[in-house]
């Protein structure tokens, strides 16, 4: 399942990243695991396996320091960062009336590069478990 947000809250490693990016998406599956036995009348038993989260991220690139470019550089394949993902943007003080994500990730890749006369792109993928397991 692939959820895309518009306004989300995005927290990478104890930084508050949202700002940074123009778009997020998350992926969540679990393995299907073949269970099949005599007696199935010639059908396929699944039983849920391991569980998997992908986050993808795009923004423009922007150096200092608690930037986009620092964090992603220097958790570059860390593993176990902590990253929540909240459909909403939060304010100071405020609170959720909604769910989010947690999970435990390692940065796989970021890239940076665009044309020359335009804004700097990046992207930015980190798969990882459930912040429970």
């Amino acid at each position: 399942m692939s959820i895309f947000y518009t306004n989300a809250s995005l927290y990478y490693g104890g930084y508050s990243l949202a700002s940074q990016h123009n778009r997020l998406g998350l992926d969540y599956s679990v393995e299907a695991l073949d269970e099949t036995v005599f007696g199935t009348d010639g059908t396929r038993k699944f039983r849920g396996g391991l569980r998997a989260y992908t986050l993808n991220g795009e923004g423009f690139f922007n150096a200092g320091v608690d930037t986009v470019h620092q964090v992603f550089m220097d958790s570059h394949a860390v593993l176990d960062v902590g990253v929540m993902v909240f459909p909403e943007t939060f304010a100071e003080g405020a609170t959720s009336t909604g769910s989010g994500y947690m999970f435990r990730a390692v940065e796989l890749n970021y890239t940076i590069g665009g044309q020359v006369g335009e804004l700097l792109p990046f992207t930015v993928s980190a798969s990882g478990r459930p912040a429970g397991n």
